[in-house]
């Protein structure tokens, strides 16, 4: 089953092209994406005993270019990608991404 009639929303996608001598992120143009925006609060514990406290939940489709870092605005508020989730669907394909948002402060 496809997810392409559930993501009836738009936000602005811009991809991390390098980090400057500050160490800071520098990004590229942005571009309109289809999404699906949950807003939700949810703590994460890393592998490496670090705990983050994601912000929201992105569904985007399967086609879209992105990594970690990149920049989503979405109702003027923007978010930082911290993880990346490919659901498969029934033939083993990437049927949608599950993005894992915090706050970009």
């Amino acid at each position: 089953m496809s997810v392409s009639g559930l993501l009836n929303q738009t936000g602005t996608l811009y991809n991390r092209s390098t980090y400057g001598a500050d160490g800071r992120e520098a990004f590229g143009a942005g571009s309109t994406v289809r999404l699906r925006m949950q807003p939700k609060a949810k703590r994460l514990l890393m592998p490496d005993g670090s705990v983050y406290t994601i912000d929201a939940i992105a569904y985007i489709g399967p086609s879209v270019v992105l990594s970690t870092d990149d920049k989503l605005v979405y109702n003027n508020i923007t978010y930082k990608i911290l993880d990346i989730y490919l659901v498969p669907g029934r033939n083993g394909q990437t049927n949608h991404q599950e993005l894992r948002l915090v706050k970009w402060l």
